[in-house]
């Protein structure tokens, strides 16, 4: 396990270690850029009209975590 490579991050306090996460995926993630970055903002526009609409064919957190721990189980 890389943590156990890593003894000074043992020692950090739980504040510490989720802003070294929130860091670690900032960096390991790509940002979207271009074409990528349009899709990704009218994606996210047209699920905001559409919720805006109707907002009674929302889900709610607890079914969507239900639904998406589902998915994960299957494989």
């Amino acid at each position: 396990m890389i943590l156990e490579q890593l003894p000074n991050v043992q020692e950090l306090s739980r504040e510490q270690k989720l802003q070294l996460a929130s860091e670690l995926w900032d960096e390991a993630m790509p940002v979207p850029s271009g074409e990528q970055a349009d899709a990704v903002r009218k994606l996210v526009e047209s699920r905001m009209a559409a919720w805006r609409n109707d907002p009674s064919q929302a889900i709610s957190l607890e079914e969507f975590n239900e639904r998406f721990n589902s998915l994960r189980r299957r494989g």
